[in-house]
């Protein structure tokens, strides 16, 4: 008897060892996983938890306003502000700013604009609720396939502070709602594993539908699901293939028409050669990986690396990412196929802004924060899954010790769980000290998007050389009249891109505004002497022939000003034939026309002079400046009842305009008795 009983205990204790060494080498097969409710009743206080560090986090984003591209894709999108946008949104995306067609997007956009109009702090309390939603899936998502620390990676996701530029930048939207439906539709998957039916299918097929319609990087989807069942069953199966053959031919088809309707928009091209993407990809898995690791320091718009394929340096990046993923291959059998995995899904969920295709944002930086907002999620379970099994004994939250009868343990089993505590007081102490941490930085980096002078000061002081910064802070000074910085601004950007019209145009502005015109005219004139170069050498003809009409306007304005008028006439005169609809150049003109026939009369002149003022106003009827010159045209001309009539009608648009007042009064008075 005692014989029987010590070999069906030897017998259970090389089970329990077989199955220890297949639970730490290896995941189960998908028919032996035990299956995580997906809401169990105590997951409300966790899941609280997490909302409320979200918010806690970012919570200083709700001061914050509409910065940079908000303004242009949001404030200004016609389809956001009209009831009738959703048919623009949805059907004529071409009339649309955004060259992608992402209509979840901006009909969320559309609806908050209904709800709250722009109020900047309602679309910033729904990115941050967003966020916060996206952090309790996820933690939902791994607990239900039982990943170690699946909480505690949900909370690093949730206060990360990569995460802050994709939370506190409301046009970053994109990254947070493709995610939802990303998380949603995984989720669809495992349950449609579980148990297949039709239903669950189909809302697999719509949710990621809706995470590509959301931001069309959701389309690494089915590739993502393949690294799960490989990481499951150690292999992918026809059935795996078969399964998710629907989702790769609508990904297929939802990418092409993406990269369609957005060369439609007129892609830059930047000319990289395929051994330079390949480096810039390689340099970019690398830097998204050490800012998951250690962030900082976190950059808006970070520098331009190197990617000369002559520089045998800037090959190590490409070696070294396929040297580890040949190593953590080929020690699977000890390791286990976890780290592949979550490389490889950080690697794929990536793969869409590594640069294998050009976007408009390469033009400033190679790398965005906001870009790996969904692949950290790789990095952290990998990194946080390991330290859970490493500071709890293979056991996440643990138990008490006890024998397969469920009595008390031995001594030495005792000291054993007595360690097993202390590991996992100090896994518990690094983790709070890891969660303040990130969320401290979070909250600081929140601030930075109060506003966008606040956040392009930052871009400068962090990076200098960064390109269009300084151009761009000057704009937004200048909406604020801090007209000295915006001097400063301006010529900051002038040295670092000194074959720049937009800026020497700009910079003239701000020199007018400052009462310096002379100065205004002389970086104007620069400006146009680099007119032909630049018509030359520019792809984007229409946008560079109305920067150089831009430059002959305001130089003629400037002259003008300066009483240099037969420059200014002829500044203005090339201006138009730049651009034949210039109302600017058109007004402008007909100013320096007016002044030149009363000074030497010349009726052809001044009689130009009018039917381009009436051209002006038909263009835009409000201009009540257009009136009054238009009114003192006439008058000049000998027109009175006319010129009364323009004066009339110049001060009823703008009570405030005292010339005009001041010439009505004088036109009156040369009428017939």
């Amino acid at each position: 008897m005692n014989k029987q009983r010590a070999s069906r205990r030897q017998t259970r204790g090389k089970q329990n060892r077989g199955t220890e060494r297949q639970s730490a080498a290896a995941p189960l097969p998908l028919s032996r996983w035990p299956a995580a409710a997906p809401w169990p009743p105590e997951t409300a206080l966790p899941a609280a938890a997490l909302l409320l560090l979200t918010v806690a986090a970012y919570w200083p984003a709700l001061d914050g306003g509409f910065v940079w591209d908000d303004n242009k894709f949001i404030v200004e999108e016609a389809a956001v502000r009209e009831w009738g946008g959703l048919l623009t949104i949805w059907f004529n995306p071409a009339a649309m700013v955004e060259s992608h067609y992402w209509p979840l997007l901006y009909t969320s956009f559309w609806l908050e604009h209904k709800l709250w109009g722009f109020n900047p702090a309602g679309f910033h309390a729904a990115n941050i609720l967003l966020h916060g939603i996206n952090s309790v899936l996820l933690w939902r998502l791994l607990a239900r396939i039982a990943m170690p620390g699946a909480w505690l990676i949900a909370a690093v996701f949730a206060l990360h502070p990569v995460h802050a530029e994709a939370v506190a930048w409301i046009i970053a939207r994109k990254d947070l709602l493709a995610t939802f439906f990303y998380i949603l539709a995984a989720g669809c998957w495992l349950r449609y594993r579980e148990r297949p039916r039709t239903r669950t299918y189909a809302a697999l097929l719509a949710l990621y539908l809706a995470g590509t319609l959301s931001k069309t990087a959701a389309i690494t989807l089915p590739a993502a699901l393949l690294v799960w069942a490989w990481w499951r069953q150690g292999r992918i199966t026809g059935r795996d293939a078969a399964q998710t053959a629907p989702l790769f031919l609508l990904g297929l088809c939802i990418g092409a028409y993406g990269i369609h309707h957005y060369a439609s928009g007129g892609v830059i091209a930047f000319g990289y050669s395929v051994a330079e993407r390949i480096i810039i990809a390689a340099k970019s898995l690398w830097f998204y990986a050490g800012k998951a690791l250690w962030p900082e320091p976190l950059l808006f718009i970070y520098p331009h690396w190197d990617a000369d394929p002559m520089a045998a340096r800037n090959w190590l990046a490409p070696v070294a990412a396929l040297a580890l993923a040949a190593g953590l291959y080929l020690a699977r059998g000890r390791i286990g196929r976890g780290p592949l995995a979550g490389a490889l899904f950080f690697a794929i969920t990536l793969a869409p802004a590594l640069g294998f295709a050009p976007f408009r944002f390469m033009q400033y930086a190679f790398a965005a924060d906001r870009y790996q907002y969904l692949a950290i999620a790789g990095i952290a379970a990998v990194v946080i899954g390991g330290a859970a099994r490493l500071f709890t004994g293979g056991n996440v939250w643990g138990h008490a010790a006890a024998d397969a009868r469920g009595h008390a343990v031995t001594d030495v089993q005792g000291r054993a769980a007595a360690d097993n505590r202390i590991r996992r007081y100090a896994g518990w102490a690094l983790a709070a000290m890891l969660l303040a941490g990130c969320g401290a930085l979070s909250f600081q980096r929140a601030h930075l998007f109060q506003d966008q002078v606040v956040l392009f000061r930052h871009v400068l002081a962090t990076n200098p050389e960064a390109k269009e910064a300084g151009h761009i802070l000057g704009t937004f000074l200048m909406e604020r009249e801090l007209w000295d910085e915006a001097e400063a601004a301006y010529r900051a950007a002038k040295e670092k891109d000194p074959a720049a019209i937009k800026i020497h145009v700009n910079l003239a502005s701000v020199l007018m505004r400052l009462g310096r015109t002379e100065a205004a005219a002389e970086a104007l004139r620069e400006a146009v002497g680099m007119e032909d170069e630049v018509l030359r050498s520019r792809p984007d003809a229409a946008e560079a022939r109305y920067e150089a009409a831009a430059a002959r306007t305001n130089l003629g304005l400037a002259l003008l000003q300066l009483n240099q008028l037969t420059e200014a006439e002829q500044s203005l005169r090339r201006a138009l034939e730049l651009e034949p609809g210039s109302r600017e150049a058109r007004h402008n003109l007909a100013a320096v026309l007016q002044r030149r026939a009363v000074a030497h009369y010349n009726a052809g002149r001044l009689e130009e002079a009018v039917r381009l003022f009436r051209r002006s106003i038909a263009f835009n009827p409000g201009d009540a400046q257009a009136h009054a010159n238009l009114g003192a045209a006439l008058g000049q001309s000998g027109r009175y009842r006319e010129a009364v009539a323009s004066f009339e009608r110049a001060l009823a648009i703008d009570p405030r305009l005292e010339s005009a007042r001041a010439y009505l009064e004088l036109a009156r008075e040369q009428l017939p008795k």
